[in-house]
């Protein structure tokens, strides 16, 4: 008897890949593909989702909320969650990039600050 395991781990390479193609390719047209791949098809739709959006983040291809919500209305376990709850699951894909935005307009802050004082000291 043959054992199979299930895992994420190769569908973060076939997004990088899917996506060093054509960067500007639709989070549910790649949700889509890979769904239906045998190799994956056992694992539910947000665990593939959420690798989808954090791996086009990690690229650095940011992703807006409509996109991410256009890809989270084409699961099936939608049904089953509240709008409450899909607006909680959207703000957790979302998150990594929240985090990048902060801490750019932190690291410009900073720089500011630093050519200011560096021009009152002279």
């Amino acid at each position: 008897m043959d054992i199979k395991y299930q895992d994420l781990v190769a569908t973060k390479g076939k997004v990088i890949k899917m996506y060093s193609k054509n960067p500007r390719r639709s989070i549910a047209a790649a949700f889509r593909v890979l769904r239906l791949q045998q190799s994956i098809s056992y694992v539910g739709d947000f665990p593939i989702l959420s690798v989808i959006v954090k791996t086009i983040i990690e690229l650095e291809i940011h992703p807006t909320r409509f996109q991410v919500t256009y890809a989270l209305n084409q699961l099936e376990e939608k049904e089953f969650w509240s709008k409450k709850q899909m607006i909680e699951l959207l703000n957790d894909l979302m998150e990594p990039l929240y985090v990048q935005t902060k801490q750019a307009k932190n690291f410009l802050g900073k720089t500011q600050k630093q050519k200011m004082t560096h021009t009152s000291s002279q």
